[in-house]
């Protein structure tokens, strides 16, 4: 408080209405300061006499102090931790419409921000990709100020990612899929797989490694990534893969007479020039790599096929692989030449003519039923008999068989 009047006069005066007074002197210009040191509350002066020595005089002049309250910073919050490209936002409270200076990361740039009528404000860091620390370093209400040295931090949480999804294409039919997912270790990854609606989820290991398996494909398989969950951050995903099934064609096998030749033939339901072929004879020998071979004997036949690496096998019991005509019969039941067997020809029809030229013996679609007999079942006796024979295909042949007895 600052007092004017007479120079050298000694004022009395007291403060905040108490019963104590004091005095102080006016120095020789007349003037003279009450100071009241660390004042938190309204303070009120009220003088009460002057005396300059030889003559004295009641005063009542009163004046008052008004106090502002300092304004203060009650919370400094954020949204740690928040995902690598987040917005990072700090929360700050306080004196109600006071101005609060404050700089990021360590900065000498000073920026402000007014706090509104209930005392907060955020200051947002958009799209931050690394940890952001806010330190606050002055308050102003306008009539009064502060210092600050609240600061805090934003911490940022690195997206998850795949960085590659493989598999074990192309496979064979009953093989395992197998899709390698790799990415962000321990890191949860969402899939389905040939568009199914059922999302499935595989956590990655330490190493950042995750293998799906499918046992048993019998059809191309794809998977499709849908999303990646790290547990603080996750992020959408659209990688796919797909398994290629190698499908084999299936095999069709057959045999017939190529003129003097027995062959076994293979067709494919699908033609692939990709194809190889294997023929294995009744002792499990490799007799050919074709579609056809030639053999010579009766019993079990297999052919193998492959393509890039996957295998298919079919297989055909022969009981005759004679293509010639027979020049004898036998009828003994030895098992050898008892009939005129002609069951690879294709025979439309067969006539059997004794020396005469009398026709003995005759029938149609003939494969090996002629042991030497007539056409009433009579045997004909030893000797050389003329047949013809007739083909489905048109063609005819003729010549001499021996009948032995």
């Amino acid at each position: 408080f600052t007092i004017t009047g007479t120079a050298n006069a000694t004022v009395s005066y007291s403060t905040d209405g108490g019963t104590t007074t004091q005095m102080i002197t006016l120095d020789g210009t007349g003037s003279a300061d009450v100071t009241i040191a660390g004042a938190t509350a309204t303070t009120t002066i009220t003088l009460s006499d002057i005396d300059s020595g030889s003559c004295n005089s009641a005063l009542t002049n009163t004046t008052s102090v008004t106090i502002n309250t300092i304004p203060s910073i009650t919370g400094l919050a954020s949204n740690s931790p928040i995902c690598s490209g987040d917005d990072a936002v700090f929360t700050i409270t306080g004196t109600a419409n006071a101005t609060v200076s404050y700089s990021t990361d360590g900065g000498t740039t000073t920026q402000m921000i007014t706090l509104d009528g209930t005392g907060s404000a955020d200051v947002t860091i958009a799209g931050a990709t690394s940890t952001t620390t806010i330190t606050l370093s002055d308050i102003d209400s306008g009539s009064c100020n502060a210092a600050l040295t609240n600061t805090t931090s934003v911490t940022i949480n690195s997206i998850p990612s795949v960085t590659t999804l493989t598999s074990n294409s192309p496979i064979c039919s009953g093989d395992d899929v197998v899709f390698t997912i790799t990415g962000t270790a321990n890191a949860t990854v969402s899939y389905s797989t040939d568009g199914g609606a059922t999302t499935q989820m595989i956590t990655l290991d330490g190493t950042g490694t995750g293998i799906v398996t499918i046992t048993g494909a019998t059809a191309t398989t794809t998977i499709t990534l849908s999303d990646i969950d790290s547990g603080s951050c996750n992020t959408t995903l659209n990688n796919t893969a797909t398994v290629i099934l190698i499908e084999l064609p299936e095999i069709t096998l057959s045999s017939d007479c190529d003129d003097v030749n027995y062959k076994l033939y293979a067709s494919l339901s699908t033609p692939d020039a990709m194809i190889t072929y294997e023929w294995y004879d009744p002792s499990d020998e490799l007799i050919g790599t074709n579609d056809n071979v030639t053999i010579t004997e009766s019993g079990f036949y297999r052919l193998v096929i492959s393509k890039n690496g996957c295998f298919s096998e079919e297989s055909i019991y022969i009981e005759n692989a004679n293509c010639s005509i027979p020049k004898g019969v036998s009828p003994n039941n030895d098992s050898l030449n008892d009939t005129f067997d002609l069951s690879n020809l294709d025979v439309k029809r067969l006539q059997i003519f004794n020396r005469h030229g009398i026709e003995v013996y005759s029938r149609s679609n003939y494969t090996n039923e002629w042991n030497g007999q007539t056409n009433k079942g009579d045997k004909l006796p030893t000797g050389t008999y003329y047949y013809l024979i007739e083909f489905e295909n048109g063609n005819s042949t003729s010549g001499w068989v021996y009948l032995n007895r």
